[in-house]
C-alpha cells in the first residue's frame, strides 16, 4: 500500500510505539518483508526505505452477483436496505463499540459460491472495517468463519483517484457456497495489533456489491447437517 502511495522513506519512532510494536526496529525484516530495507537505525528511532513490491498473484475472474430478492438486517435492528438499494446516495450505518461486535447480514434468494464484497463508502473514508470477519452459511443454523482480517486496509488510493466513490475490498481466501453472509465487525481483544478504536466511531456502508467466481465451482463449502 505504501508503495502504491508513492512513499519512499517510513521513520519509525520506537518509543512511541505500544510495547507490542516496540521492537520494530530492532526486528530483521529482511526474510519477511524483502521490499523494506532497513536504512539507518540508533537508539530511538529506525529509518525504512520502501523498495518496489512483488507482483500479487492474479485472483480467478469472478462477476457480480444480482441481489435482487436479498434481504438485508443489521444487529440493532435499523433499517440496513440502503446498503442494497442500488443507491450510492443512500447511507447505512452503525455506531462502533470496542466491547461489542456487530454485523451487517445478506441472505441471498439461492445458494452461490462467494469470492468477495465490495463496500462502497462513499466520501466516508473514516467508515472503512478496520477488522472483520465474513461469517457464511448454507442453511441458516450453522454459521462458519470465513475469512478474518484483523488489520483492513484503508481505502488511501481512492483518496488520490476520486474521493467522493471510495470503496474497500473484503475477499474470501477461498471460493465458498453459502446463501447467506455476515459482515462482522469484531470488537476487540488482547491480539488486536495497533489500538483503532480511538479515531473509529461507526463503520458504513453505501452499497454492497457481492462476486461469485465465474466458474462458480466451490473449493471450500459451508458446513451443512
Amino acid at each position: 500500500m505504501l508503495h502504491s502511495l508513492g512513499v519512499r522513506w517510513v521513520v519509525v519512532h520506537a518509543t512511541e510505539l505500544k510495547p507490542a510494536q516496540s521492537d520494530l526496529c530492532r526486528r530483521d525484516l529482511a526474510n519477511v518483508r524483502p521490499h523494506l530495507l532497513l536504512a539507518y537505525r540508533d537508539g530511538d528511532t529506525c529509518v525504512f526505505d520502501v523498495r518496489s513490491v512483488p507482483a500479487e498473484e492474479p485472483h480467478a475472474p469472478d462477476r457480480p452477483i444480482s441481489l435482487a430478492g436479498t434481504t438485508v438486517t443489521s444487529s440493532t435492528g435499523e433499517d440496513a436496505g440502503a446498503a442494497i438499494d442500488g443507491r450510492v446516495d443512500t447511507h447505512w450505518v452503525q455506531t462502533v463499540d470496542r466491547d461489542d461486535e456487530t454485523w451487517l447480514q445478506l441472505d441471498l434468494p439461492a445458494p452461490h459460491v462467494l469470492s468477495r464484497i465490495v463496500v462502497h463508502l462513499g466520501s466516508h473514508f473514516g467508515e472503512f472495517l478496520r477488522q472483520w470477519r465474513i461469517d457464511t452459511t448454507s442453511d441458516g443454523v450453522t454459521w462458519q468463519p470465513s475469512a478474518i482480517e484483523p488489520s483492513g486496509v484503508p481505502p488511501l488510493d481512492g483518496m488520490r483517484i476520486d474521493p467522493a466513490r471510495l470503496t474497500t475490498e473484503l475477499r474470501l481466501p477461498n471460493p465458498t457456497s453459502a446463501q447467506s453472509i455476515q459482515i462482522v465487525r469484531t470488537k476487540a481483544t488482547t491480539k488486536t495489533p495497533f489500538d483503532v478504536w480511538p479515531s473509529w466511531s461507526r463503520w458504513g456502508v453505501h452499497e454492497l456489491e457481492v462476486f461469485e467466481p465465474t466458474s462458480s465451482v466451490p473449493t471450500s463449502a459451508a458446513a451443512s447437517p
